[in-house]
């Protein structure tokens, strides 16, 4: 989708990318933005469906694991 790249050198496509406006556990309303894909009209007709299928809504915020789970020395 020219956002990122199959092996090392591939070019980038730097007017690609998302902006994650909520965040896991936040509280939302309905017709509030969660995130602003920007990419050429064609992709986003690609990719809308595989952005919304990943997405999960619920009424209770889900359990937390911690942010860093180890580390490598």
């Amino acid at each position: 989708m020219r956002g990122g790249r199959r092996q090392l050198g591939d070019p980038l496509d730097h007017s690609t990318g998302i902006e994650m406006l909520a965040r896991l556990g936040d509280a939302i309303n309905v017709g509030e933005p969660l995130l602003r894909f920007f990419a050429e009209p064609v992709v986003q007709q690609q990719v809308r469906p595989m952005i919304l299928e990943a997405m999960q809504f619920a009424d209770d915020p889900p359990s937390m694991g911690p942010l860093i789970v180890d580390r490598i020395a």
